[in-house]
């Protein structure tokens, strides 16, 4: 996991604000991260949030990051299969 951002999503007058999480991650990871394994993500983010704290983790959002090409990008390419006029 590269980073975790929170973001408002709903607040009310009479009610906790809610907030989505957002998890940056390399590609490869997003296939790991299964419904079960946000879930236990998110009853660890509830444990650590004070109980007296107006505000609750609503939702969960996973975003891979794509990683900068570098200078032999073709290279890179080539040596993962890709097409052969580069």
């Amino acid at each position: 996991m590269i980073s975790v951002d929170l973001s408002p999503w709903n607040s009310g007058d009479y009610e906790p604000d809610a907030y989505r999480a957002f998890f940056t991650v390399e590609p490869h990871v997003v296939e790991q991260l299964t419904e079960n394994v946000l879930m236990r993500i998110q009853d660890g983010m509830r444990a650590v949030t004070p109980r007296r704290a107006a505000i609750c983790i609503g939702t969960n959002r996973i975003c891979p990051v794509f990683p900068a090409p570098s200078a032999d990008w073709r290279k890179q390419l080539r040596s993962a299969n890709g097409p052969n006029w580069l």
